[in-house]
């Protein structure tokens, strides 16, 4: 009983105290002529419950510190409906940076109500750009976002999760691809090597490193990726999954896993 004390009280203390991660990739197609690129990458907020304003607005705060080029939100924004919680994500209006911000949905974003409030409420009153199985260029990368696999359930219209997207892509550009869930990495790399396609790095999020020392068994155990940086297999394409910037459920987190990664692309 002492120790699950002492392990609840640190992982309380450190829920919010949020780490900078920062991670070089070298692409072996990113033109050598073009400056690096900043990316900070952000996942697993879940705005809501118990993650409020002050919090959301300390990530943009500490997002905005890094002067990213890009800033790239991989899911799981927030745990409730809009017309509960809009005024508590408004600091999400103030990330900056030179290229903008792109997010794609989670699963959470599918949970409470129409997922589409949210995606009106980011593209056209925050100033993000919501990839919805769609593809921007940047730098000669080609940045895919794709919604949640979740998204097929989620009964709205035109609205799922499609690899398709991967084609619009240009063939000379190096893939960089949002997707929430890591489950579903070996079903892309499989997509993009049957189409050529040269996807370098995969960005997901999800599942929170286990999120609690009990959790953490299991997720590594159970899960094909966990969490950190993985090559994949038959392919050039890495993985990173993000252990999430906030948590869910209960406000307690493993010291050093509520995190942002600042990743230079060269």
């Amino acid at each position: 009983m002492l120790l699950t004390f002492f392990l609840v009280v640190i992982q309380y203390i450190c829920c919010d105290k949020i780490i900078i991660r920062e991670l070089s990739i070298p692409l072996s197609s990113y033109p050598k002529h073009l400056p690096p690129i900043k990316l900070a990458v952000i996942s697993d907020l879940h705005g809501g419950g118990v993650v409020h304003l002050e919090q959301i607005a300390k990530v943009v705060e500490r997002t905005n510190e890094l002067r990213p080029d890009v800033i790239l939100f991989v899911g799981d924004a927030v745990d409730g409906p809009r017309s509960q919680l809009e005024d508590l994500m408004k600091p999400l209006k103030f990330l900056q940076s030179k290229y903008g911000t792109y997010f794609v949905t989670g699963n959470h974003e599918y949970f409470y109500g129409d997922a589409m409030e949210w995606i009106d409420l980011f593209n056209n009153s925050y100033g993000m750009n919501v990839l919805d199985n769609k593809v921007v260029h940047i730098n000669n990368i080609c940045i895919v976002g794709l919604n949640d696999i979740s998204s097929n359930r989620s009964g709205i219209t035109n609205h799922s999760f499609r690899l398709e997207a991967l084609l619009e892509c240009n063939s000379n550009s190096p893939i960089i691809l949002m997707h929430h869930n890591p489950i579903i990495a070996d079903k892309i790399v499989r997509y993009t090597n049957e189409n050529n396609l040269p996807l370098e790095l995969i960005l997901s999020g999800h599942t929170h490193s286990g999120q609690i020392y009990a959790m953490t068994p299991y997720t590594y155990f159970l899960l094909p990726y966990c969490y950190g940086f993985y090559q994949m297999h038959d392919s050039n394409a890495k993985l990173l999954v993000s252990a999430g910037t906030f948590y869910q459920g209960s406000p307690l987190k493993m010291p050093g896993r509520s995190e942002i990664w600042l990743i230079t692309i060269s």
